[in-house]
C-alpha cells in the first residue's frame, strides 16, 4: 500500500490544513442551517395554509348559504391582496370556475388551469369533505384544497352541490429570506472559526514549525557535506530530543568521516596499483608508480624497491630496482650494501616478516652498531616489507624517513597489502611473458602448418581433378574411338547400298516394262509389300541413315575435341570451339524434360583470336561453370515454376591482349557472405552427397595459376549470378603439376606437427 505523504512543507501545510478544516466546517454548518430553516419555514407555511384554507372555505360556505355572492367575491378579492397567495379559485361541483383572483379564469374549466394536475385530489376532497394541503416537488409552492358546500336541496342527507376552493401559496420568497439569514449566521460562524485557526496556526508556528525548519536546515546542510553544522534546539519536547540526537550524530559522522578519509587516502594507493596491474603488464612501470605513490602518501624522505638474491653459503645480495626521493641529492645507491648489515635483518628476510622502526635512536630491536650505521646514513625511522613471487624471487619495499616517525598499524597493513599486490603483478608479468613467448612460437608453428595444409589441400584437389579429367578423357576418347570405327564402316557402305538400290530399282522397272503379263503370285506379293511405296521410301531411308551417321561422327569429333588427350601442353585454340563442345556434352541437361523446361541459351560471341591455353583444363572450367548455372536454374525452376530459364555466354577482347568469357544465369543468386568463400577448397552449398566443393576451387587454380588470368563472381540475390573469366591471349609461361607433391607436403606437415 502506498504511504500517504504531504506534498507541502510543514510551514505551509499546517495553515492549509486549518484553512481546509475551517472551510469544510463552515460549509457544513451553512448547509445544515439552510436545511433546518427551510424545513421549519415549509412546516409553518403548510400550517398557515391549512388554517387559512379552512377559515376561507368555511366563510365562503356560510356566504353561499345566505346567497351573498358579492360577499364571496369580496373574500376571494381579499385573498388576491395576500402577497404569499399566487392564485385563489373556487370551482363548482362540475369543475367550472365560479370565482378567482384572476378574472380571466372565471367560467372556465379547472382542467385548463394550474389545478388540472390535481384533479384526482380535488375529487377526493369533495368525496371525503375534508381539506388537503400539498407541497410541490420543487418545494416553492403549496396547494391548499378545501370543500365548499354551495347550496343544498330539501331532503338531501348529503349535499350534492359541493365546490372546491384551491389556494396556491408561494413560499420561495420566504425561503430566500431564510437562506439569507442562514448565510449571515454562517459567515459570522466562519469568522469565528477563521480566527480560531489563525490562533492555532500562530501557536504551531512558534512551537513546531520554526523549530522543525531549523532542524531541517541543519539536516540539509549535513547532507550537503557541512559536518560542522548543529541544530541547537532548546527544550524538553520531542523536537528538542530529536535535535540533541541529531547533534550527537553529526559529531560522530564528523569523526567517522575523518577516519574514512584517512583510510581512503591510504587505500587509494592499493586501488591504483591494482588498476595498474589490470591495465598494464609492464613490471617496471608498476614498480616505479608504487614507490612514488608510497612516498607521497606516507610523506617520507625516500621509498625504494630492491631485488634480493640469497644462497646458503653467501649473505644476501640486494639490487636497487626503483627509488623515489625528495630530491636527487638523496640518492641511496651507495647505501644499499651497508644498510643491509643491520642486526636481525636477515631473520626478518627469511620469515618475510615486516620490520618497523619508529625511532632509530631508541628502538630496542637495534644494537649500537646498527643504530650508528642508520644514524650515519641519515635514517631516523624505517619500515620494510618483503614479498616472494611464485618463481621464488624475493622483493623488498623500504620506507625511510630522516626524522623519527611512529608508524601506525594502518600504514603497516597498507604496506603489506601493497607488497602482496606487487607480488601478484610480478607473477602476472612473468606469466604474460611466458604466454607471449609460447604464443609467438605457437603462431609460427600454426602459420607453417596452415601453409603446408593449404598447399596439401590444393595439391590433393589438383591431383584428384587431374585424375578425374584424365580418366574422363581416356573414357571419352575410348568411347569415341570405339564408336567411330563402326560408324565409319556404316557411313562408308551407305554409298554402295545406295548404288545397289538404284541398280535394283532399274532392274525392276525393266522387268515391269518388258513383261506384259505378270504371274498372279508375283502380282499378289507386289501388292502385299506395297512395292511402289517401298521404291519411293527407300531412298529417303538411306538419306536419313546417312544424316544419322554424319551426326554420330560429329558427336564423336566433339567428344575427342573436349577430351584433348593430345593437348596437355599449351597451344593456340579457338575458345568458341571449346565452349560449343562443352554445350554439346551438357545438351541433355539443357533441353526440356519431364522434370523441367528447356533452358534458353544465348551466345553473344565476339571476334576472338586463337588463344594460347591448356585446352582440356579450360574446357573443364567451362564444364564447371555451365554445370553450376544449370543446377541453379533447375533449383530456381522448382521454387518459382513459371520464370524463364536463361544462360547467356558473352565473349570479347578486353585490354587488347586479353579475352573475356562471361557465363550468366537468371537463377536465385548467391548471398554476399557465400560469394566471399565460393572459391575456397571443399566449400559447397549443395546438399551432402551432391557436391564436392572442388569444382570452383579447381577452376580458380586453372585460371589464376595455370593461365595467369582472373576469375570473379558477380551475384545479386533474386537476379542471378555471373562468372567472368579473363585470360591473356598469349603467354610464355607453362605450369606443370609437380610429381608426388601430395606426398612431399604430407611429409612436411607431419614434420611440423611433430
Amino acid at each position: 500500500m502506498k504511504k500517504f505523504s504531504i506534498p507541502l512543507p510543514i510551514r505551509f501545510s499546517i495553515p492549509v490544513i486549518l484553512l481546509i478544516f475551517g472551510s469544510v466546517l463552515s460549509i457544513f454548518s451553512f448547509q445544515r442551517d439552510v436545511s433546518l430553516s427551510s424545513a421549519r419555514k415549509e412546516k409553518q407555511a403548510i400550517s398557515q395554509a391549512s388554517f387559512s384554507g379552512d377559515q376561507t372555505s368555511g366563510t365562503l360556505e356560510y356566504l353561499f348559504r345566505k346567497g351573498d355572492i358579492e360577499g364571496a367575491e369580496l373574500v376571494i378579492s381579499k385573498l388576491g391582496g395576500d402577497p404569499t397567495i399566487n392564485l385563489a379559485i373556487l370551482g363548482d361541483e362540475k369543475n367550472n370556475i365560479l370565482l378567482s383572483t384572476r378574472y380571466e379564469l372565471r367560467n372556465q374549466q379547472l382542467n385548463y388551469t394550474k389545478a388540472a394536475k390535481y384533479m384526482t385530489q380535488l375529487d377526493k376532497v369533495r368525496e371525503t369533505m375534508s381539506g388537503k394541503v400539498i407541497l410541490s416537488e420543487n418545494k416553492n409552492t403549496i396547494q391548499a384544497m378545501y370543500p365548499v358546500v354551495l347550496g343544498s336541496v330539501a331532503g338531501e342527507v348529503r349535499p350534492t352541490k359541493v365546490g372546491v376552493l384551491v389556494l396556491e401559496y408561494d413560499i420561495s420568497t420566504i425561503k430566500q429570506r431564510t437562506n439569507a439569514d442562514a448565510l449571515q449566521r454562517s459567515l459570522e460562524a466562519s469568522g469565528v472559526v477563521a480566527l480560531s485557526c489563525i490562533l492555532v496556526w500562530l501557536f504551531f508556528e512558534k512551537t513546531l514549525t520554526n523549530r522543525a525548519v531549523q532542524l531541517l536546515k541543519a539536516t540539509n546542510s549535513l547532507a550537503q557535506g557541512n559536518l560542522n553544522v548543529r541544530s541547537k534546539l532548546r527544550g524538553s519536547d520531542e523536537l528538542a530530543q530529536l535535535s540533541s540526537a541529531f547533534d550527537k550524530m553529526a559529531v560522530r559522522i564528523q569523526l567517522n568521516q575523518r577516519r574514512v578519509e584517512k583510510i581512503a587516502e591510504r587505500r587509494e594507493l592499493l586501488n591504483y596499483l591494482a588498476n595498474e596491474i589490470r591495465n598494464s603488464l609492464e613490471l617496471d612501470k608498476v614498480l616505479e608508480t608504487a614507490v612514488e605513490e608510497i612516498r607521497d602518501l606516507f610523506g617520507i624522505t625516500r621509498c625504494k624497491f630492491l631485488w634480493c638474491s640469497m644462497s646458503e653459503d653467501n649473505p644476501p645480495l640486494f639490487h636497487l630496482c626503483h627509488e623515489a626521493c625528495e630530491s636527487e641529492d638523496l640518492n641511496s645507491v651507495s647505501q644499499d650494501e651497508t644498510i643491509w648489515q643491520m642486526q636481525h635483518l636477515e631473520q626478518h628476510l627469511k620469515d618475510l616478516e615486516l620490520l618497523r622502526i619508529d625511532d632509530v635512536a631508541t628502538d630496542n630491536q637495534l644494537d649500537s652498531k646498527s643504530q650508528g650505521l642508520l644514524t650515519y646514513l641519515g635514517i631516523s625511522s624505517l619500515l620494510i616489507a618483503f614479498l616472494r613471487t611464485r618463481s621464488g624471487q624475493i622483493g623488498v619495499i623500504v620506507c625511510e624517513n630522516n626524522q623519527s616517525r611512529p608508524w601506525d598499524n594502518d600504514e603497516a597493513e597498507l604496506l603489506e597489502l601493497v607488497a602482496n599486490q606487487l607480488a601478484i603483478a610480478i607473477d602476472q608479468a612473468e606469466l604474460y611473458s611466458q604466454t607471449r613467448n609460447a604464443a609467438v612460437v605457437a603462431e609460427t608453428q600454426a602459420e607453417k602448418i596452415s601453409q603446408a595444409l593449404q598447399e596439401l589441400q590444393q595439391t590433393q584437389a589438383q591431383l584428384v581433378q587431374t585424375e578425374k579429367m584424365s580418366s574422363l578423357g581416356e573414357l571419352v576418347a575410348g568411347v569415341a574411338h570405339e564408336i567411330n570405327n563402326p560408324v565409319n564402316f556404316i557411313y562408308g557402305n551407305l554409298s554402295h547400298a545406295s548404288e545397289y538400290f538404284e541398280d535394283l530399282t532399274g532392274l525392276i522397272n525393266l522387268y515391269q516394262k518388258h513383261q506384259n503379263h505378270t504371274h498372279p503370285e508375283i502380282q499378289k506379293y507386289i501388292e502385299k509389300i506395297d512395292l511402289d511405296y517401298m521404291l519411293e521410301d527407300l531412298p529417303r531411308l538411306l538419306s536419313s541413315m546417312e544424316m544419322g551417321a554424319d551426326r554420330i561422327r560429329e558427336i564423336v569429333r566433339t567428344l575427342r575435341n573436349f577430351s584433348r588427350l593430345d593437348e596437355a601442353e599449351m597451344k593456340f585454340v579457338d575458345i568458341h570451339e571449346g565452349i560449343d563442345s562443352t554445350i554439346v556434352i551438357l545438351q541433355s541437361r539443357i533441353k526440356a524434360s519431364s522434370e523441367h523446361r528447356a533452358i534458353e541459351l544465348i551466345k553473344n560471341y565476339g571476334e576472338l583470336p586463337k588463344v594460347e591455353c591448356y585446352p582440356g583444363q579450360l574446357n573443364q572450367v567451362f564444364m564447371n561453370l555451365l554445370g553450376n548455372a544449370i543446377d541453379a536454374l533447375h533449383e530456381n525452376h522448382q521454387q518459382q515454376g513459371d520464370d524463364p530459364m536463361r544462360i547467356t555466354i558473352t565473349t570479347q577482347v578486353v585490354e587488347r591482349d586479353w579475352v573475356s568469357i562471361c557465363i550468366k544465369d537468371n537463377g536465385t543468386g548467391i548471398p554476399e557472405d557465400v560469394v566471399q568463400k565460393i572459391f575456397n577448397p571443399f566449400f559447397t552449398t549443395k546438399p551432402v552427397g551432391e557436391g564436392t566443393g572442388l569444382g570452383l576451387s579447381i577452376s580458380y587454380q586453372i585460371i589464376e595459376e595455370k593461365h595467369k588470368g582472373r576469375i570473379k563472381c558477380i551475384s545479386t540475390v533474386g537476379q542471378g549470378t555471373e562468372f567472368c573469366i579473363e585470360i591473356p591471349i598469349t603467354t610464355t609461361q607453362s605450369h606443370h603439376l609437380p610429381e608426388h607433391a601430395d606426398k612431399e607436403l604430407a611429409i612436411k606437415l607431419n614434420t611440423l606437427i611433430s
